[in-house]
């Protein structure tokens, strides 16, 4: 009900020039989708971050395709177009409706100054962002002291992303962190700040949303 009927230009607030959004693509964000989706304040609503996590699960089941930017989001509707006529005949059987298909059709949709900017973005050593990425990085050399050293700045900007686009705060990442690398399963697959923003709700999940006690600060700094 959301999405548009045919392309047309969007202007994004904090954007320059409007982003072109495709037919079955909608442009939304966390908390603009929840009050969509809830528009009056209710004590039973959920929070805006579990309504999210149902447009991610609905990402991993391939019906959705998410493309997420520093400002904004972009939904895709998978096959979008069969929905529309009635007609299954109009997408090919043997054409898998993933949501890797609609990924490069709204990839450039993120490709603005602003993010070219993030990207050339520095954070100091004593940043929450290079100490997270720099506590994963020691948490990998213990168990593989042979493990090439990677490049801290890029692992910040993951970092940064999880604390900025998806809510997540520097202690909850710390917990994540410090449990992946005791976990025997994903100590061995979480190898970079980017697969462990990926993994993130799953490794929340796994943890069986307990919160383990809060880490010293002082303890991350020194590492």
């Amino acid at each position: 009900m959301l999405v548009n009927h045919q392309s047309a230009w969007v202007k994004v607030p904090g954007l320059a020039a409007p982003i072109r959004v495709e037919a079955g693509q909608f442009i939304t964000g966390r908390f603009e989708f929840h009050q969509a989706m809830y528009p009056k304040k209710r004590k039973s609503n959920p929070a805006a971050y579990t309504v999210w996590r149902w447009l991610q699960t609905l990402e991993t089941l391939e019906n959705l395709c998410i493309k997420s930017c520093n400002k904004f989001s972009i939904i895709t509707v998978v096959n979008w177009e069969r929905y529309q006529s009635g007609d299954g005949n109009c997408v090919q059987q043997n054409e898998p409706a993933t949501s890797s298909k609609c990924a490069a059709s709204v990839q450039h949709a993120c490709t603005n100054k602003n993010d070219k900017n993030e990207k050339k973005k520095t954070f100091s050593s004593d940043s929450a962002e290079v100490r997270l990425a720099e506590l994963l990085f020691d948490l990998i050399r213990q168990r593989n002291p042979d493990h090439k050293a990677p490049d801290l700045q890029a692992w910040a900007r993951h970092v940064d992303l999880m604390i900025r686009v998806d809510a997540r705060s520097p202690e909850r990442i710390e917990e994540v962190i410090r449990w992946t690398a005791r976990d025997p399963f994903w100590s061995r697959n979480i190898l970079s700040t980017s697969k462990l923003r990926q993994q993130f709700d799953a490794l929340v999940m796994k943890m069986g949303g307990t919160t383990m006690s809060r880490i010293n600060r002082g303890d991350l700094a020194a590492v």
